[in-house]
């Protein structure tokens, strides 16, 4: 037995003394109480039986990056299901599958495992994040080990620091390799550019090319669309140097591809690629973005002085490299369709975490009508684009018909189906639409199948809501015909003013459309409006039927290959229905207060602008201009979005509905202090402090360098570094790291690269200033670095001697390999059980005596005195038999009131002879007489109750 606190047993000695001085009466009474107390102090020495234990948990770590070969993930299964079907009783399997991240295939409390299915991104190996998940699956009481199949290579952190805690732990880490075929592998090792030249410079770029044996080269290096150089080359076995020279341009930034070949059998080709950045990084422009054709609104910015660039939206990838080479964005009445979800995202995290700025400008393809409400942009615009009832004139029913058809039970982003998508666009009409509405929803496939009644919507959205979250796809293709005829039906009952269908389609997949064309006519004389939304291009199968639905149905025809792009669509289409919230009537308007943050001007006079957009201002907006037609909606508004500056013009600025703010004579000025207060303040942290970042072994350290001259530091707090990883398709992974001093007068903070993907970096300094550092990147995944340069072997060597573990051949062997662990086995219940059954004993012990078994004894005793009373003894005469003569007096035995009685005459007669033993010197002694003795109880006949009751009543 263990005690973990045996502090308490010091109580013992108190607990006797205090025994000893106050006993019990009785020893029965007096051993329970003592063992009473000794459990007591036992139990708080909270004591534990210790038993062992060779159970525990074995936790398999698969490797899952592109690094492994082809065929590893079979093999790894395979080797996973050996080790479970080997696994005895009472144990436990775990398995983690790592690559970029690390995600947890099976838990130890989970049944049988299967296949691995985490989705893992295959760029990296992040395998101390593996270490981590697996070491946090063994429980700190239990045996455990883990099992890495792998070929050791690793980005990220190091994971030796998590080999320390499991080596504390006593978890031995084993390994088997999985080796990817060697070869002859012809590899770049690295490429020598600058990561930033200024306007006009030529500089050289440096490639490195490994070859394992000599080799004719073919390479080509590319910029843009431009070639750079092309040739073919000679190389010696080893490392090998390719030249180039290059000029740089006004603005922007370069994105390089240098490709080279040689071995026809080359088992690595990844390699044989790369990647690289340089930026021009003086006087970044400002991007201006719009319909296609001049824009007055650049000219007279230009004609200012202000750098701006106009690009075509199809030109441009609004890739985190590409947005680096501007300083700020305009978005000139320009459709949220043309930018694309993935290009809004990468936008809003440049404003917000690099201090670019963003300015957008009304018109009929601006903010609500063009697709900005719930778009990633929205949020950090200082004006709302909601869709508010008491600005809409009629009551509306709509029906959404979606298509649930087996292409929709297809992962759209690795955690949602394009099912989810879809009903979560469609819940997104429910939330703009208003309790008098009515909605339906319909779910198609080979038929149709309602999901809800076209009724008016009232206090049901909930229900409503969950019942369209609920729809899952069961297969087959979308009967287009079934879901407009369907959907025609249920708006035939609506008493909504304004009826309309929303069609979503897959463009590749609507079959069936029936006799679409009389029937949409029909909703037409019916006052029914149709629009579809087609999951694809326009470019698919079926893309020219869901485009001709929608201009019969004189409705709006959206396309989309993102389905993340859904609810985006489906709310723009419902703005459209309910309300064009772009007024296009004369208002006039008013200058705020808010107009002296960005200029100096003289505001007097009457002010009117063509049209504009309905919008509200946000509470925390600096209000600068407002309409004076009863809406009070903003016409210019700005604020600090992040630590980049966003700003909402709500009018058009150049075009038809510009109307007579065009004409005033301090429009240029008005927006060129806007566009400059978007640049914002190109100055960064100042002359005295030098920020770098240099790439070195797949880590971009950053340096934040501090004039050792200043007296003080010019920050209160170490500065923070906004990194943004680019991810295709989605938002930019965010991250923001504190800074370390790292000397007297510097900063370091150090971002792993794991990817070719752009990372972009900008150092925060609260308010000294930020500065945006140029975007970097790998030249290509370090997964596909030649073994040699890598070392993966190794790596798991040092990990499993650190740990105790080693090279396993024999797969059924790490069972017995487990470490036999002490298992403690708490004791205070069962002591406390006891304890509390010695209480109850004492108890009754006390009040009834039962244990000691003194009514027994009682009862005994009065029988004797009831049944065996002494005999007199007779007087020899000669009547007297020979029987009667043998007749013996008895002796009662004396009870306990009996010995009371005799102590007390005993006392009497000893204070009564003192008294006659000392007479009085005047007084002669006199003698007592004796008087003859008195019957005793027994002879008197008296029952044990009498004499009681004498002594009670004496008493």
């Amino acid at each position: 037995m263990i005690l973990f606190e045996p502090i308490w047993l010091i109580l013992m000695i108190p607990a006797l003394v205090c025994l000893y001085y106050w006993r019990m009466p009785g020893r029965l009474l007096a051993v329970l109480r003592i063992i009473l107390v000794a459990l007591l102090i036992l139990i708080m020495t909270d004591p534990a039986l210790r038993l062992g234990d060779r159970r525990g948990t074995v936790v398999v770590i698969a490797d899952r990056s592109a690094s492994m070969p082809p065929d590893s993930q079979e093999s790894m299964v395979e080797a996973i299901h050996i080790v479970q079907d080997d696994m005895p009783n009472g144990n436990s399997l775990a398995v983690v599958s790592f690559g970029e991240q690390a995600i947890i295939d099976k838990t130890p409390q989970s049944q049988h495992f299967e296949e691995l299915i985490a989705n893992v991104n295959p760029d990296g190996s992040n395998l101390a994040d593996a270490l981590n998940k697996a070491v946090s699956l063994i429980d700190r009481d239990a045996s455990g080990r883990i099992l890495v199949f792998s070929d050791g290579r690793w980005t990220g952190s190091s994971p030796n620091v998590i080999a320390s805690t499991m080596a504390s732990r006593h978890i031995a880490m084993d390994y088997r390799i999985f080796e990817r075929q060697q070869g002859r592998d012809l590899a770049i090792m690295d490429v020598v550019a600058p990561q930033k030249v200024s306007p006009g410079q030529a500089w050289l770029i440096n490639a490195w090319i490994n070859c394992p044996e000599p080799v004719e080269v073919n390479y080509e290096l590319i910029r843009g669309n431009l070639i750079i150089g092309r040739g073919s080359r000679p190389l010696k076995s080893g490392l090998n140097r390719l030249t180039f020279r290059d000029r740089a341009g006004d603005y922007g930034v370069y994105d390089y591809q240098l490709k080279i070949d040689g071995y026809a059998d080359d088992p690595v080709a990844q390699n044989n690629y790369a990647r690289f950045l340089t930026q021009i990084d003086v006087n970044r422009p400002l991007l201006a973005l719009g319909q296609t054709g001049q824009s007055g609104l650049v000219n007279l910015l230009q004609k200012d002085g202000i750098p701006v660039v106009r690009q075509e939206t199809a030109e441009m990838g609004f890739t985190l490299d590409e947005l680096a080479g501007y300083s700020a964005i305009l978005i000139e009445d320009l459709d949220a369709g043309e930018i694309g979800p993935g290009g809004m995202e990468n936008i809003a995290a440049w404003v917000t975490d690099t201090g670019a700025g963003v300015i957008m400008t009304g018109g009929p393809h601006s903010y609500g009508p063009g697709g900005y409400f719930r778009s990633p942009l929205e949020p950090i615009m200082p004006v709302s684009m909601e869709l508010r009832r008491e600005h809409r004139k009629l009551n509306m029913a709509i029906v959404v018909v979606l298509d649930r058809s087996g292409s929709m039970s297809v992962s759209a982003d690795g955690i949602k189906t394009k099912m989810d998508l879809a009903n979560a666009a469609s819940a997104e009409v429910l939330g703009l639409l208003s309790p008098g509405d009515e909605m339906g929803v319909i779910a198609v496939d080979s038929a149709a199948h309602i999901i809800a009644d076209c009724k008016p919507i009232g206090e049901n959205v909930a229900g409503l809501r969950q019942k369209i979250l609920s729809i899952e796809s069961t297969g087959g293709g979308i009967f287009v015909y079934e879901g407009l005829i369907h959907a025609a039906s249920l708006l035939s009952g609506a008493e909504s003013e304004t009826k309309h269908i929303i069609l979503f389609a897959d463009a590749a997949d609507s079959e069936e459309p029936g006799d679409y064309k009389n029937l949409i006519a029909k909703c037409r004389q019916a006052g029914v409006t149709v629009s579809v939304i087609g999951l694809g291009s326009e470019k698919d199968q079926d893309a020219d039927l869901l485009r001709d639905i929608a201009l019969r149905g004189e409705g709006r025809c959206f396309f989309t290959q993102n389905a993340l792009d859904l609810p985006r669509l489906f709310a723009q289409d419902t703005f459209m229905v309910a309300r064009n919230s772009f007024i296009n009537e004369p208002v006039a308007f008013e200058f705020k207060a808010g107009i002296d943050t960005l200029m100096d001007i003289d505001t007097a006079g009457d002010h009117r602008v063509g049209g504009y957009n309905l919008c509200y201002i946000r509470p925390e907006a600096t209000l600068s201009a407002v309409t004076l037609d009863g809406y009070d909606a903003p016409i210019l508004a700005h604020w600090q979005a992040g630590i980049g500056r966003a700003a909402a013009f709500c009018a058009q600025a150049d075009g038809n509905y510009a109307g007579q703010l065009a004409q005033w004579s301090e429009a240029g000025r008005l927006y060129s202090s806007l566009a400059r207060w978007a640049i914002g303040d190109p100055q960064g942290l100042g002359q005295n402090i030098l920020v770098t970042q240099e790439i070195n072994k797949g880590i971009c350290q950053v340096q934040i360098h501090i004039d050792s001259r200043l007296d003080r530091l010019p920050f209160s707090e170490p500065p923070v570094v906004n990194v943004l990883r680019e991810r295709p398709g989605r938002e930019p992974a965010r991250e923001q790291l504190r800074s370390t001093l790292i000397s007297a007068d510097k900063f370091a903070v150090d971002i792993p690269l794991s990817s070719d993907k752009t990372v972009l970096a900008t150092v925060d300094a609260g308010a000294t200033g930020n500065v945006t550092l140029p975007p970097v990147c790998l030249p290509y995944s370090p997964e596909y670095l030649p073994e040699d340069a890598v070392g993966g072997q190794e790596t798991l060597q040092r990990l499993s001697r650190m740990t105790g573990g080693g090279r396993l051949a024999d797969l059924t062997g790490i069972w017995d390999s487990l470490e036999g662990r002490p298992v403690y086995v708490d004791m205070t219940p069962w002591l406390a059980m006891v304890a509390i059954v010695l209480f109850l004993l004492e108890i009754l012990e006390r009040r009834t005596g039962v244990l000691s078994m003194r009514p027994v004894k009682r009862w005994l005793e009065r029988r004797k005195a009831k049944g065996l009373q002494p005999a007199v003894a007779l007087e020899s005469t000669e009547e007297s038999t020979e029987t009667e003569k043998r007749v013996l007096p008895v002796k009662p035995k004396r009870g306990y009131w009996d010995i009371l009685s005799k102590v007390k005459i005993r006392h009497q007669s000893s204070t009564e002879q003192k008294a006659e033993s000392s007479p009085r010197k005047d007084q002669q002694p006199i003698t007592k007489p004796v008087a003859p003795p008195q019957p005793t109880e027994a002879d008197s006949g008296e029952g044990l109750l009498d004499a009681l009751n004498k002594i009670k009543r004496k008493h």
